[in-house]
């Protein structure tokens, strides 16, 4: 995946927040493939987030 150098930039600080935060190192890598296991939750809450986003910018 790639990303513009904002968006890295951006990425990378929050991922250093997010390691303060918990201790863990995770790379972006990492962090996408846990974000892509909670999308295909049960409960399904950022999948239905991730709808909504796309229908606002597909309007």
């Amino acid at each position: 995946m790639r990303f513009d150098p904002i968006e890295s930039h951006e990425i990378d600080r929050w991922l250093l927040e997010l390691r303060a935060q918990t201790g863990v190192r995770w790379g972006k890598s990492e962090v996408i493939r846990e974000l892509l296991r909670m999308a295909r939750a049960s409960d399904g809450i950022l999948r239905d987030a991730l709808a909504a986003r796309a229908k606002r910018a597909g309007a």
